[in-house]
């Protein structure tokens, strides 16, 4: 049934219509639809029972094929005018028929479904329109009430016939109303449900973009959010040799291989409960720490890269790939910029040391500054790298973290260093 109904709603419909067109295309089609079987139905049912009103049996006849002009109208692309042509066309029959019958069988009633199918089959833009078709109707409705202070049907209609006529025209008033109020019902719904998977969408969009907590406090909120944290963990990553490679690769093999290392990096991240802050070209940046303050962020940023020097290993047997990582603590400010893709970023001198470990480290190796081997060094295990001249920084000790220590309570504090 649903599948014939569609049928129908989609007759005329060429399949280059525009969809916003087409909507009130496929509206109009079933309304004309369900007019044409009331239509018929009502002309037979007077022509049976009710011989003495012929004419409108009559009326419905010629009618029936009257409607049928909206589906070719709408097969030759002529909308504007088969949007017109229906309901003026609705009200001529209902006043022809209701004249003939007279006020007591409450046809006249059926000008107010027309009124309610006018909303429906027009677009904003033709408001104007629709603004006169629905004039049009009052003035018919009201014409008729005047008309009938004076004046009966002009074919008498039987006393015990009036009740069932009454009846018939309440019945086909009631399904037309109802028939609309659930399309009304079925637009709520759909578009409820659209709004909710559009909320969610974004939503999802949103955290993919921000943290959770920042999230929530952008929503809440359009002021600005900057936020000052005394203790946090940068670590930054970098792909070795990354831009020669890439000259080699198609623009998708390029894509491909971003996508493949970061994607992992992302679910490391996730399972380490850090912040992710952005990608810049071959570059990574995580921060632990902020936005959400927590004691061990030094040491979950180093159980996090030691993960993905051996994701890395994984990666390098298909690519020859390499990685260089970079940690440093210590204070930062946090906020959100910008007004068009804007995002969540760190400032201060602790994200440059952090950036400048990176970049002066080796290859294969996790760098970190003697504030990370200081909170550390007694459960990673690390390697003294001499003291070196930090661009921006001057002469600094710096140190490489190469493992973590299985029992930390069993080693000394010198087995602990490999110094």
């Amino acid at each position: 049934m649903r599948k014939f109904l569609a049928a129908i709603a989609s007759f005329g419909l060429d399949p280059g219509v525009p969809a916003e067109e087409a909507k009130y295309v496929r509206v109009l089609n079933s309304n004309v639809f369900v007019v044409v079987l009331m239509v018929t139905g009502y002309a037979l049912f007077f022509l049976t029972f009710t011989p003495e009103i012929w004419m409108v049996a009559v009326i419905g006849f010629i009618a029936t094929p009257l409607y049928c002009v909206v589906f070719l109208l709408h097969y030759t692309k002529h909308f504007r005018t088969a949007r017109t042509y229906a309901p003026i066309l609705s009200s001529l029959v209902v006043i022809s028929s209701s004249a003939v019958m007279g006020k007591e069988t409450d046809f006249h009633y059926f000008l107010l479904s027309v009124v309610v199918a006018i909303f429906f089959t027009f677009p904003r833009a033709e408001k104007k329109l629709m603004g006169g078709l629905i004039i049009l109707q009052a003035l018919s409705f009201l014409g008729l009430q005047v008309w009938f202070l004076d004046h009966q049907g002009i074919q008498h209609v039987r006393p015990t016939m009036l009740g069932t006529i009454q009846f018939a025209a309440a019945v086909g008033v009631f399904f037309l109303v109802v028939g609309f109020s659930f399309y009304v019902f079925s637009i709520y719904r759909v578009a409820e449900t659209a709004l909710a998977h559009e909320k969610n969408r974004s939503e999802h969009l949103l955290l993919n973009i921000l943290p959770a907590q920042i999230a929530e406090q952008l929503k809440e909120h359009h002021g600005r959010i900057a936020e000052r944290f005394e203790e946090a963990t940068i670590l930054f990553t970098d792909l070795v040799n990354f831009t020669p490679l890439s000259e080699k690769l198609s623009a998708e093999d390029l894509v491909a291989l971003l996508d493949e290392v970061f994607s992992r990096f992302d679910v490391l991240i996730d399972r380490h409960r850090v912040e992710k802050i952005k990608t810049i070209g071959d570059s990574y940046m995580v921060v632990s720490g902020v936005p959400s303050p927590r004691g061990d962020h030094v040491e979950v940023m180093a159980d996090l890269a030691l993960d993905m020097l051996e994701t890395m290993k994984e990666i390098q047997e298909k690519h020859n790939l390499k990685i260089r990582i970079g940690i440093h603590s210590g204070p930062v400010v946090a906020g959100v910029i910008g007004k068009r893709k804007f995002s969540y970023d760190l400032w201060g001198d602790s994200v440059n040391t952090a950036s400048r470990m990176e970049s002066h480290g080796s290859e294969g190796m996790i760098h970190v500054s003697p504030y990370v081997f200081e909170r550390l060094r007694d459960r990673f295990i690390f390697e003294s790298r001499g003291i070196i001249d930090i661009k921006g920084k001057g002469p600094m000790p710096t140190y490489f973290l190469v493992g973590r220590i299985a029992h930390p309570e069993a080693l000394s504090h010198s087995e602990s260093q490999k110094i």
